[in-house]
Formats: C-alpha cells, structure tokens, sequence
C-alpha cells in the first residue's frame, strides 16, 4: 500500500464560488482512500473533483456514464464508485451494510464511510475509516473531529468510540474487494 496523507476539506478550492469546500467531504475522503493504494501526484485532489463533478472543470466521468445527473454529481454514490474503479479494480459500494459487516471490512483495508448528523451536521457526512480498535475505528474525517462538535478541525487519525460511530453509521461504504 502507499503512504496516506490526510485533507481537510475546509482547505480545499471553493472552484470559483461553483463548489464550497464544506461540501467536499466525499471527495476528501475517496481521495484519501486512494492514497492507501496509489502513489498520488500533487493536484490530484482538484483532478479527481473536476472528473466526478459535473459543476466544475472539463467533462469528466459524470458526464460520459451519468448524463441524467443533475446537480452536484460528486454527491452520489455511483460516481465516486465509477471513478475509483479507474484507478484501483475491485472496489466495491453498499448501502445495506450493517455496522458489525463494516467491521470486519476494516480488515481488509480502508473503508469510505457515510454518516448522518454527526458532530451536529445537518445532513449526511462521508468520512475515511482507515482500522479498527477495540475500543472503536480510527478515521481521518475531513471536516474535522466531530466529537468535539467540528470545533477542532484537525480529524487525521482521530478514533471515534463504537458505540458514538454506530449511532451515527448510515450503512454506505466503499472498499476494496
């Protein structure tokens, strides 16, 4: 595996006003998990959000497999899917998974995981899980750590205890078969 790194989506292009970073989190976090199975150039990051989203940049995937999509495409499922299978084969989404079958996912290697109305979020929230403890799952959350309330901004490597990430799983993920 290559060497992760970690993004905070706060600091990411806002595109020219055409997408806020603080809805970048599925993008932060498929790119993270590609981290873990590809050397990534950098800029990487700005590639892969023009590829998936149909408001900014060049057409990209979103446009060529997806053209009934509307909105911000980078908000679904089957485009990041799409996307990571460009780069890595094997990869996998669900969004029936039952938190103990996303367990033992993590032994396999990091997950992409999707949230609802954590850290006090409004929505939904996609996060990278990268092992599990114990005691809970280390992840690197790109907004920041949501058990403090996304006061602090830094999320790399934070663990989040089993019982407050279960309360908060929304059964989405993707990984690497």
């Amino acid at each position: 595996m290559a060497v992760s790194f970690y993004i905070n989506q706060r600091k990411n292009s806002n595109w020219g006003g055409k997408l806020s970073p603080h809805v970048q989190c599925f993008y932060s976090s498929a790119v993270m998990w590609l981290s873990y199975y590809k050397h990534l150039e950098p800029g990487f990051l700005e590639n892969y959000v023009d590829d998936v989203e149909r408001q900014v940049g060049k057409p990209g995937i979103a446009e060529r497999l997806f053209p009934k999509l509307t909105g911000r495409t980078g908000a679904y499922w089957d485009v990041h899917l799409a996307a990571l299978n460009q780069y890595v084969n094997n990869v996998k989404f669900d969004n029936t998974i039952p938190y103990k079958t996303f367990l033992e996912l993590l032994d396999k290697g990091p997950v992409i995981t999707g949230t609802k109305k954590i850290g006090l979020l409004s929505g939904g929230h996609i996060i990278l899980s990268v092992k599990k403890t114990d005691k809970g799952v280390i992840v690197k959350d790109p907004y920041g750590n949501a058990m403090k309330n996304y006061k602090d901004q830094n999320g790399d490597m934070i663990e989040y205890p089993h019982e407050y990430l279960s309360k908060y799983f929304s059964n989405h993920v993707i990984w690497h078969a």
